[in-house]
């Protein structure tokens, strides 16, 4: 797996992060939302595949062919989530650009942009009740006007985000050196020897209680005489 590079979450926490719109009443929202998630999901598709960009602004959405009024409250998420210092691509968008890495760094950003939903929920994007009962408990208001657009928001953010890895980069692999094993060089007294089966005898003997020194010297001779034949 390619190593994640070091994804650097924005300093400001969810809690004091309060975007506004014009066009959504608001209460006192702590996550950031758009009014065009249409207009982010189209971004977050072209953008890996598009020129690093000196700034983010509507001409350039425009010239990416996303032209809705409000889509420039895509921006506006694309601040808060920490891809850009105010319209200026910064070290995360351009993590976010390496080839097999957007997914990931998208996973990092957003779970430190909404690390109270992911504290709450080891995955709080799995369904629409999950999300709606999460962000009625810690969005910050009560307006359904503007709850429903920090929902949608979240969920499509998190269509393009692997959390499988976010939050510490993978550990290495330990690389497994290249072993080359060699056969044992023969012992000298085994050089040119055939092999043959080693056999080992255990003898137990029970002796004849009161036998005398002539009949041990005669037991053993027997002994010797049938088991070590003289060649």
């Amino acid at each position: 797996m390619k190593k994640l590079p070091n994804i650097t979450p924005q300093a400001e926490s969810a809690a004091t992060r309060k975007p506004r719109s014009p066009s959504v009443p608001g209460g006192n929202p702590r996550f950031p939302y758009t009014t065009t998630p249409g207009a982010l999901k189209k971004y977050l598709t072209l953008a890996p595949t598009k020129p690093l960009p000196s700034k983010v602004d509507m001409a350039l959405l425009k010239s990416w062919g996303i032209s809705s009024n409000d889509a420039y409250t895509i921006i506006r998420v694309l601040t808060s989530i920490g891809l850009l210092d105010g319209v200026v691509p910064n070290t995360n968008y351009k993590q976010y650009m390496s080839e097999g890495t957007p997914s990931q760094v998208l996973g990092v950003l957003i779970k430190s942009t909404y690390a109270d939903l992911f504290q709450a929920d080891h995955n709080p994007n799995k369904d629409d009740a999950t999300v709606k009962l999460l962000f009625n408990v810690h969005g910050g208001t009560s307006a359904e006007g503007t709850l429903k657009p920090m929902r949608q928001t979240f969920s499509t953010l998190c269509e393009f985000a692997d959390f499988g890895a976010a939050g510490s980069s993978p550990q290495p692999q330990r690389e497994i050196p290249e072993i080359h094993l060699q056969s044992p060089a023969p012992r000298p007294h085994q050089v040119d020897q055939p092999s043959h089966p080693s056999i080992a005898i255990n003898i137990q003997l029970t002796l004849p209680a009161g036998m005398d020194e002539d009949g041990y010297d005669k037991f053993f001779a027997s002994m010797k005489k049938n088991l070590w034949p003289e060649k």
